[in-house]
């Protein structure tokens, strides 16, 4: 990893992670496009597309310590990886999780966080935990549907790939005739268009909004 990364035009820099995924890699081809450069965590397939773009940066990062020092300021931070757990309990019983805690205290003045959850997240909890913990005045949290669109990966046995519920629908019945729906069919599927979604996210960098808690799901 190239150690000497520039350190200017810091409102026009975002740090998007997981961009080993779907939705990852999207949002950061998204903010690329809006002008942003864009630095990215993630080694997977899916992140190869943005290798060759000037304005994107691969890095390493352990979100249990500190940014490292040779990383710029970044204006924004696009924290995805809670996406991947369905059986969503990161909040905890008490407070938020390592993960959150670090990365807010580590937060520089001026910049944003944005914390993406499950749709399904308990908002009143997390309002609760956003009062009880006297968070950042930038930080925000985007509760989004399950993303699809062209390109979705639905190999969802490949370990770089994590799958939604709809994904995991829609491989079963290119497969099969036969399509298992989890939790006996209880599990609601709240489809949001790739497009849709990422139109929302970067609208949020671009755009200082006065809510906490933002939805991004289609019509």
């Amino acid at each position: 990893m190239d150690q000497s990364a520039p350190n200017a035009d810091f409102e026009n820099q975002i740090l998007v992670t997981d961009t080993d995924t779907y939705l990852g890699s999207e949002i950061a081809k998204s903010l690329l496009f809006a002008g942003f450069s864009v630095y990215g965590v993630g080694n997977s397939p899916l992140a190869t597309g943005l290798l060759g773009k000037k304005e994107f940066t691969l890095v390493e990062v352990d979100f249990s310590q500190p940014l490292p020092s040779y990383l710029p300021k970044f204006a924004s931070v696009f924290f995805l990886g809670f996406l991947k757990d369905r059986n969503f309990t990161t909040l905890g019983d008490t407070n938020f999780s390592p993960q959150i805690r670090n990365l807010l205290a580590n937060s520089s003045e001026g910049q944003k966080v944005f914390v993406l959850l499950p749709i399904f997240a308990d908002v009143e909890l997390l309002r609760k935990r956003i009062a009880a913990n006297n968070l950042h005045q930038d930080t925000d949290f985007i509760l989004i549907g399950d993303v699809y669109g062209p390109g979705m990966p639905l190999a969802h046995d490949n370990r770089h790939l994590h799958s939604s519920l709809l994904s995991d629908l829609i491989w079963q019945a290119a497969k099969s005739d036969k399509v298992i729906l989890q939790g006996e069919g209880l599990d609601l599927v709240y489809p949001t268009f790739l497009k849709d979604a990422t139109f929302a996210i970067s609208k949020l960098a671009i755009k200082k909004s006065e809510k906490k808690v933002h939805f991004v799901i289609s019509d």
